[in-house]
């Protein structure tokens, strides 16, 4: 099953359409998400992107996990961002109560 840091990377790397600026904006080394990449191609036993000579251009594939990794990394950064507020406003309360 892919980690929500794979789907983070294959996002970023479709919308780039290259593993060097998807590397740049995540701040990881494009080695890394070139092994990312084909880890995900290995685990579904498909090819995510055509390599062309100036861009990657992803298969349907690709495009059907694009669709779904969208939705998966906006939940988890909406339960991230959720928990955190939670948290803040807890712990706010809780130093407001001892008081």
């Amino acid at each position: 099953m892919a980690t929500i840091r794979q789907l983070k990377v294959f996002v970023m790397t479709a919308e780039h359409k290259k593993m060097s600026l998807a590397a740049k904006h995540l701040f990881i080394s494009q080695p890394t998400i070139s092994q990312i990449i084909s880890d995900l191609e290995k685990e579904y036993g498909v090819s995510l992107f055509e390599r062309q000579s100036r861009e990657l251009k992803i298969t349907s594939a690709g495009k059907l996990l694009l669709e779904s990794a969208k939705k998966i990394v906006a939940i988890n950064d909406a339960l991230t961002l959720n928990m955190k507020n939670f948290h803040s406003t807890y712990c706010n309360f809780k130093a407001y109560m001892i008081k």
